[in-house]
């Protein structure tokens, strides 16, 4: 959470027999007062709490409540015209502006803000990059446009600036119009942000977006989800290497370290899914639901495969790289934002009124997720298993019909440990099958008319799954240190779950087409075949579950205790 108090604010407060740490930051707001970001029982004994419907302007006289405005209005509007001159009078109607609220506090700062959204904008060169009309601009808008029009002397304000919104921010209700006001900007903002590189305003975004009603409301009236979504498909723009079949992000350091609104798109989308109920939003409620869930799933596809390597046979790496873990930053908050919206998953849609519609609803989204994962497989040829005539013993294995094994080997082909787009999936695959009927589940998505993309979806899994075994076993001991590095992150729980949802994904594969169709690709992965040749004699449900169970166990992955129950 990034909800802070100062310590003053802490002292005064009652915190007996809590566990509690202090930090030093640069800035900030304390939360102190605020129940949508701090537990009132912890509120000081100076801020007991505002609502959205309180008023602190109501305590004003009268004479000052009626005078105010106009002056407000006059000081921000005299401020904009001094700052497209580049005039120094801009610094000093803001130090006047901060100074007036420092000294008269919430009744002034209610005051100025409502000036501030309510007044008529002042025309600046940068008031046209608005998403939404010009037409219908205020005062705060004049003030955002001000990053994003050229030949002004910003920088030297923005500090300041900064420190307006700031004083604002701590108004409850200022929150909910600032999130509002700052949507149409996000595009034009987040341009201006990509080409300078210095900090803008949608740096402020920690301080709104992380309040679950802040975020919910803005993604409910202001599509939030469409705009930050859109702005990382433009800013991944540039990353991308498309010179093969399927656009890869580029893993370059330099470019990463460069790029920092990225970070920023990607945390601002992180800090809207905090609450399960909006995340539920994004992916069942929303009227572009479906659409926002593919933009997402498209950059995610972007990392998948990144940073192959092929098993160096004679000779040791001359040079490491640490490119990789650029990509695995970059996964990393993908994972995050995707743990959210398991979440929201779970939740299931707030409009269910059965088991049968949560059903439906998951159907839809995990159909969303098979036509993206799809097309990712579809851009290369082979990728897909196809369903054609085999020699014995796969003819009596193969259930609906005998299929083709995907010619590839792990220990001369390259490979990847990055398959994010695929553990999404399997994440939101394994909930729904937990939380909804097996047999309803399988019906809607019909994994035994669609073989070959269940087939085709294991083939990701297994060959991270039998990379990590051969390099346990040093097969891939000349590859050096980046390899094992990569391998141990993804067997580590405390970096990522990819290990775990790439034994989920399996699992539920399993469960939905049987072991007698995803044995013999998992056999011929590892290399095993022959070993296991006398459960074609006979092959009983009970022999090819136990023959999972013990090859699972003995490529000591520790999950065969659970794909035997699920088998059985």
């Amino acid at each position: 959470s990034s909800c802070i108090v100062c310590v003053e604010c802490f002292q005064a407060g009652n915190h007996d027999g809590h566990d509690y740490y202090l930090i030093r930051t640069a800035g900030g707001v304390c939360d102190c007062g605020d129940a949508t970001a701090w537990d009132p029982a912890g509120f000081c004994d100076v801020h007991r709490g505002q609502s959205e419907d309180d008023d602190p302007a109501a305590v004003l006289p009268l004479d000052v409540a009626a005078a105010g405005p106009a002056v407000l209005t006059a000081a921000i509007s005299a401020l904009v015209e001094h700052a497209l001159n580049s005039s120094p009078r801009a610094i000093d109607i803001l130090k006047w502006l901060l100074g007036v609220l420092e000294a008269f506090g919430d009744p002034l700062r209610r005051l100025s803000w409502v000036a501030a959204t309510s007044a008529p904008a002042v025309d600046t060169p940068g008031l046209a990059k608005r998403a939404e009309t010009p037409s219908g601009a205020s005062l705060l808008d004049s003030l955002f446009s001000l990053e994003v029009s050229d030949g002004i002397a910003y920088p030297r304000i923005k500090p300041l600036l900064f420190d307006l919104y700031y004083e604002w921010i701590q108004d409850l209700k200022f929150k909910f119009v600032f999130a509002a006001a700052l949507m149409p900007w996000y595009p034009p903002l987040a341009d201006s942000h990509r080409r300078s590189g210095s900090e803008c305003v949608l740096s402020l975004s920690i301080q709104i977006l992380t309040i679950p009603a802040v975020a919910l409301r803005v993604a409910t009236e202001n599509n939030a989800f469409a705009v930050i979504l859109d702005n990382l498909t433009a800013t991944l723009a540039s990353a991308v290497d498309d010179s093969g079949p399927r656009a890869v992000i580029r893993p370059s350091a330099s470019y990463f370290s460069e790029m920092q609104f990225l970070y920023t798109g990607l945390y601002d989308l992180d800090y809207m899914l905090n609450d399960p109920r909006t995340a539920a939003y994004m992916l069942f409620d929303s009227p572009t639901a479906d659409a926002d869930l593919r933009k997402f799933l498209a950059i995610v596809a972007l990392a998948q495969e990144a940073v192959p390597e092929s098993r160096r046979v004679n000779s040791h790496v001359e040079r490491e790289s640490d490119d990789w873990i650029q990509v695995f930053n970059f996964v990393a908050i993908l994972e995050t934002i995707s743990l959210k919206l398991l979440a929201g998953f779970a939740a299931g849609p707030v409009a269910a009124a059965s088991p049968d519609d949560t059903a439906l609803a998951y159907a839809r989204v995990l159909a969303t997720c098979i036509s993206v994962l799809e097309t990712w497989l579809a851009a290369v040829p082979d990728s897909f298993v196809t369903l054609d005539t085999l020699p014995d013993p796969f003819t009596a294995l193969a259930g609906p019909g005998p299929y083709r094994i995907i010619d590839y080997d792990v220990a001369s082909a390259p490979v990847s440990v990055f398959y994010p787009l695929h553990r999404v999936f399997g994440s939101f695959l394994a909930c729904a099958l937990s939380k909804t009927s097996v047999s309803i589940l399988s019906t809607l998505l019909c994994p035994v008319d669609n073989l070959p993309f269940w087939l085709s979806l294991a083939e990701a899994p297994l060959r991270v799954l039998v990379l990590s075994s051969q390099a346990r076993a040093g097969l891939w001991v000349r590859n050096g240190w980046a390899l094992r590095a990569q391998l141990h992150m993804y067997k580590e729980r405390s970096k990522t779950l990819a290990h775990v949802h790439d034994i989920s994904l399996l699992q539920c594969i399993a469960l939905l087409v049987g072991p007698s169709i995803l044995l013999p690709p998992i056999l011929v992965r590892y290399g095993i075949l022959d070993a296991f040749s006398h459960i074609f004699a006979k092959p009983t449900t009970t022999a090819l579950g136990s023959a999972l169970a013990s090859l699972l166990g003995a490529a000591g992955e520790g999950w065969a205790a659970a794909a035997s129950a699920k088998t059985a």
